[in-house]
């Protein structure tokens, strides 16, 4: 097998390359559904989602650098109150938010450019992503096993 050749740099050219895609706008699911697909279930499962906290985070920090934090000085009113949750209950605010979009570009790109910090970002998104990366996982391996 292919996978078992490329020894411990498969995994890592995978992580590497699903960071870059999601820089550049390929779907998540894509590279979960191949980390299924060349590790099986159990190997593909822990490295896709290795991989999808990774690409997030990297997206994000390269987004903070770049762009700072201007959404944690709005002055709007209305957009103050749309960003209360995130500064009230961070981790929760960003688990609901990967529940719902899993690895959405835009969803990164605004958080990364609010004051949330980077350690309730990675929590919420460990903690949020457990469960689609599972689910595409098995479907993956339902659907081409």
């Amino acid at each position: 097998m292919v996978t078992a050749a490329a020894g411990l740099w498969g995994p890592l050219v995978f992580v590497l390359l699903f960071c870059a895609g999601e820089l550049v706008h390929v779907p998540g699911a894509v590279f979960v559904a191949a980390a299924a697909v060349a590790y099986g279930p159990s190997g593909g499962g822990v490295l896709a989602f290795a991989g999808a906290v990774a690409a997030v985070s990297v997206s994000f920090v390269v987004v903070r650098t770049i762009g700072g934090k201007p959404l944690a000085v709005v002055r709007s009113p209305r957009a103050r109150q749309i960003l209360s949750q995130l500064d009230r209950r961070p981790v929760r605010t960003v688990f609901v938010l990967r529940l719902l979009f899993w690895m959405a570009p835009p969803i990164n790109y605004a958080l990364a450019l609010s004051g949330i910090p980077f350690r309730s970002y990675l929590l919420g998104t460990a903690l949020g992503l457990a469960a689609p990366i599972a689910g595409i996982v098995l479907l993956s391996d339902r659907l081409l096993n």
